[in-house]
């Protein structure tokens, strides 16, 4: 199981220590960019290994709202 706000929010938490860590360099890291751009790959890899994983089986998103 895999929880997307979870997540979302860890990921939220790495792009701001990053971006207070480097952003000492010309190229300076903005945290929103990053934090999007790791929630990006992360949804590519769950919908990776959810289907090698369940090969055949049915994979399902559900979303309380």
């Amino acid at each position: 199981m895999n929880h997307l706000d979870a997540a979302s929010i860890r990921r939220a938490l790495i792009a701001n220590f990053f971006s207070k860590s480097i952003n000492m360099h010309m190229d300076a890291v903005d945290p929103v960019k990053m934090s999007n751009r790791l929630n990006h790959h992360g949804y590519i890899a769950l919908e990776e290994t959810g289907s090698f994983i369940a090969k055949e089986l049915p994979f399902y998103t559900i979303n309380l709202a």
